[in-house]
């Protein structure tokens, strides 16, 4: 008898029981992990493949462009291989914390040391990983950096922020910040293309972004100060405080000033005309982002006592519903930011209104012209590559401004200018300040005396008229500090006008150097005669002036330096300057033509040329002085037939500052009895041997040769 075999049958509960712990356990790790799968998939391993598609795409894309003539430098990183180590694995610590929360990772990161070359300049450099977001650590091979440069021609102590062109929306910071820079005159932050190569691995193409460092400010023509944002009323950040003590105090001034009750002190320091550029920048970008507390960086103008927004970190979106998304955008904004919102309820809702519509009518204007700026274009050209991505971006850039039509409707917003007439003696125990809708006349044989620390301040018209007969006088009483600030539109003329006993401005936050500060002027001193200022730096300080003439002018017992000019086109004609504290004429990025003038018993430089600056000088006659001409720091002086007679030395050139290029001094006709003389620098017509020396500045400023200008 056969036993028939019986199959088993399945357990259908148990089958039941196990698909269901199964999908339980599904589900457990797709609540507790699921997110973090996705931002693993998507956001990091999804961005890096998205990236390599963007870098072999704009390599072809470029590679097919007819017109790629801008060739960009390669950025060669080099540290040791330790550091490297450290580096990745302090990346993927970022990238795993990144995942696990989804959050901007804050963590502070290390720096290390690296060898730097970019085209064939080099420097030292200290190396970290930069920024918060999941893109800026997630690729191995394509991490953003920042980098500390270390001396060197052309870098000196130079930061830069190196990131993907996409993380700065190709080119929409750029054009963003030329705008800003060419039609409101701020701090514009630059951009530049570069191939990176680090420890020999081609990360591709990437954007060097300047700093917030002395050197942002000083090639855009500012004077370095401070830079910081505010984050609540008892929170202000600075990213960057000059290394004095007028930093210092202006620090805790502005730290005091923030949490005042309603915001009205600190709105008052704010630039109007630079906050409607900003805020009319960031309508047509559409994108509350870069006003958020984090990103919104404010720059303290120490010559003007302003607080100036520096333009960073937008998006460029599209509008729809014009009207309604414009406001609920201005909505967002002053959410988001006390400062912007208190400047708003500060300057009143009408003059906000007619401030952004005529910002945006200044950007109207000239939006054309904005895409042929030469920086911008160079930029683009270097970025071929994605031309269709920025062609794109511009288009929406133009169809952003024609939606926000209603707000580019200018009003005529001219007034009548009104005359203040000085026909008599006056004392002034208080300031006088002329407005910009105001215009100051002084008129023939005035004495205009200051006491109790009072100053004037011209925004507006200055008419001098003193004559060769009766000049005017302006005096300060012996205990009084008092000082004379210029900043206009219009034409100044001052005319046979004595200045003596003024001094340096010192209002706790808002300190100059100088007696008399021109900024951003076009102004004439003719027939002048400056004496004895009784404390500062300088006596005449022109800054940002694009046409200013000192012509038959006498500087006379001068406390430290006669005429301090920086980024400035000046002539200085027929002019005597006789016994001079420093300098008599010193200039930093400045183009100055010095013609007919005498300098005696200067104890310094009689002229210094600097920073870049470039100098022509006629038939001036240079005596008994400590330094005659002298020239550093990427400086151009050309000398013909002045006469120098009994200085310690006639002709000194040299390198102050490793940034700057060599200086190059032209002779022509004028000679030199003795001379001090850096390697490598040029001069040339030069009648005797060089003096030549190894670290000149050395010698100088008081060690050897010169004063000391402390």
């Amino acid at each position: 008898m056969r036993l028939a075999s019986q199959k088993k049958k399945p357990n259908s509960k148990l089958r039941v029981l196990v698909i269901g712990v199964i999908c339980f356990i599904l589900f457990l790790f797709a609540f507790n992990y699921g997110q973090q799968l996705q931002r693993s998939m998507l956001y990091v391993n999804g961005g890096s493949i998205y990236n390599d598609y963007l870098d072999t795409s704009f390599k072809l894309n470029e590679f097919l462009q007819p017109e790629n003539g801008s060739k960009r430098k390669n950025l060669i990183v080099t540290t040791g291989s330790s550091n490297y180590v450290r580096i990745q694995k302090e990346r993927t610590e970022k990238t795993k914390a990144f995942i696990r929360s989804g959050l901007m990772i804050r963590t502070k990161s290390e720096y290390y040391s690296a060898d730097v070359k970019l085209g064939k300049q080099k420097s030292k450099a200290k190396v970290s990983l930069f920024g918060g977001a999941s893109d800026n650590f997630r690729d191995s091979n394509g991490f953003h950096f920042r980098l500390k440069l270390d001396g060197g021609e052309g870098f000196g102590k130079k930061m830069y922020n190196v990131l993907k062109p996409r993380s700065r929306g190709y080119n929409v910071d750029m054009l963003a910040n030329t705008a800003y820079q060419n039609l409101f005159d701020g701090i514009g932050i630059d951009l530049e293309p570069v191939n990176v190569i680090f420890n020999k691995s081609s990360f591709g193409i990437y954007v060097m972004e300047e700093y917030f460092d002395k050197y942002l400010m000083e090639s855009k023509s500012f004077r370095e100060s401070i830079i910081f944002k505010t984050m609540r009323k008892d929170s202000i950040k600075f990213k960057h405080l000059p290394d004095n003590d007028n930093a210092e105090i202006a620090k805790n001034i502005l730290s005091d000033v923030l949490e005042d009750t309603d915001g009205s002190q600190f709105a008052a320091l704010i630039d109007d005309e630079k906050m409607f550029g900003y805020l009319a920048l960031i309508f047509i970008f559409n994108d509350y982002h870069p006003t958020l507390p984090d990103n919104l960086h404010f720059f303290y103008n120490s010559v003007t006592n302003k607080l100036e927004p520096l333009v960073r970190e937008l998006n460029l979106i599209g509008y729809q519903n014009t009207p309604e998304e414009f406001g609920e955008l201005l909505g967002q904004i002053r959410d988001n930011h006390f400062v912007i919102d208190d400047w708003i309820r500060f300057i009143g809702e009408s003059r906000f209104d007619t401030g952004i519509k005529a910002a945006m009518f200044k950007i109207k204007t000239e939006s054309l012209d904005l895409f042929n700026f030469p920086k911008y274009l160079d930029y683009k050209n270097k970025l071929i590559g994605f031309k269709s991505k920025m062609e794109g971006n511009e288009e929406l850039f133009l169809k952003n401004l024609d939606k926000l039509n209603f707000l580019t409707n200018q009003e005529d917003t001219r007034v009548a200018v009104n005359e203040i007439t000085i026909n008599k003696d006056t004392i002034l125990s208080e300031d006088l300040v002329i407005q910009k809708n105001e215009k100051l006349i002084i008129n023939e044989g005035v004495t205009l005396t200051f006491e109790n620390n009072s100053s004037l301040f011209v925004y507006g018209g200055l008419d001098i008229k003193g004559t060769a007969k009766s000049f005017v006088t302006m005096y300060a009483e012996e205990d009084s500090v008092s000082s004379i600030y210029i900043h206009s539109e219009v034409d100044i003329l001052i005319q046979y006008t004595t200045f003596k006993n003024l001094s340096a401005l010192d209002r706790k936050l808002w300190q100059l150097p100088s007696a008399i500060t021109a900024y951003e002027s076009n102004i004439i001193f003719n027939h002048c005669n400056f004496k004895s200022n009784r404390a500062g730096d300088d006596m005449l300080n022109l800054f940002r002036c694009k046409n200013a003439v000192v012509k038959n002018c006498t500087f006379f017992e001068i406390l430290s330096d006669a005429i301090d000019t920086d980024f400035s086109n000046v002539q200085i004609e027929s002019c005597r300057f006789e016994s001079i504290g420093n300098d008599a004429i010193d200039g930093s990025g400045s183009k100055v033509a010095i013609v007919n003038c005498s300098f005696l018993n200067i104890e310094d430089k009689a002229i210094s040329a600097g920073e870049e600056s470039y100098f022509e000088t006629s038939n001036n006659k240079i005596e008994n002085s400590e330094l005659g001409l002298v020239c550093k720091d990427g400086s151009t002086l050309i000398s013909n037939k002045d006469f120098l007679l009994n200085n310690n030395i006639d002709l000194v050139v040299f390198m102050k500052k490793k940034f700057f290029k060599q200086p190059v001094v032209h002779l022509k006709e004028t000679e030199i009895r003795s001379n001090l003389i850096e390697k490598k620098v040029i001069v040339t017509g030069l009648n005797i041997p060089k003096n030549v020396a190894k670290r000149v500045k050395d010698k100088l400023y008081g060690n050897e040769f010169g004063k000391s200008s402390k």
